[in-house]
Parts: structure tokens; C-alpha cells; sequence
């Protein structure tokens, strides 16, 4: 049986995922093949030096930097080529569901 939440995810059970991904910065590759898969409640961090390329790979995924080559998936979907302000969007046009506000979340924990 395949829930939703399950039909969201890769291949490999991964919600998001970066997969040989080069991009850079006019003319410099900054990234060269990255990849990187994340599951559905796990926490990925990127540490590096000053001027590592810690800051690429998120501006890649935002939009704010287009990917050379590779891929990159949210929920299953390729998203490397929509725009910024589309990355987050279903194809199927549906909305995400929003979740409680933040005064809600006070309201409810502080009573």
C-alpha cells in the first residue's frame, strides 16, 4: 500500500534530494557533482571555511543560482528548472495544507 506521504519521496525514500549537481557563479564552478539526499525528518547541515561554497548549494536549490547539470527533487519532483517562486509548489496545482498559526501555537502551549 503507498500512503501520500510515501509517494512524495524518491526512489530511495529520500524528500529531498541534490543528485550530481554543477553549478557556480558566472564563469567559476563552484559546485562539481554534489549530491545529497535527505529523509523526512532528518537535519542536514553543510560546515565549511569562509569562501567553501557552503552558501551555493541553498541558492542553487532556491532558484537564486541555476544548476550546469544534475538534478534536484523535492517530494519526488524535479524542480531544478521552475522558478524561485515556484520551487515549492505541487505540479498538480493543490496547495500545501497550512499548518496552525504561530499565535495559535502560543496560545495553546502557554494555557
Amino acid at each position: 500500500m503507498t500512503s501520500a506521504r510515501s509517494s512524495r519521496l524518491t526512489a530511495d525514500g529520500a524528500l529531498f534530494e541534490l543528485h550530481d549537481v554543477v553549478a557556480g557563479h558566472e564563469e567559476v564552478e563552484v559546485l562539481r557533482g554534489v549530491s545529497l539526499a535527505v529523509r523526512a525528518g532528518q537535519i542536514a547541515c553543510i560546515v565549511g571555511a569562509n569562501s567553501a561554497g557552503k552558501s551555493t548549494p541553498l541558492r542553487t536549490v532556491f532558484g537564486m543560482v541555476r544548476p550546469r547539470a544534475g538534478h534536484i527533487r523535492f517530494g519526488g519532483e524535479e524542480i531544478a528548472h521552475r522558478a524561485p517562486t515556484r520551487r515549492g509548489e505541487p505540479r498538480d496545482g493543490r496547495l500545501p495544507a497550512r499548518g496552525p498559526r504561530v499565535r495559535d501555537d502560543i496560545e495553546r502551549d502557554c494555557s
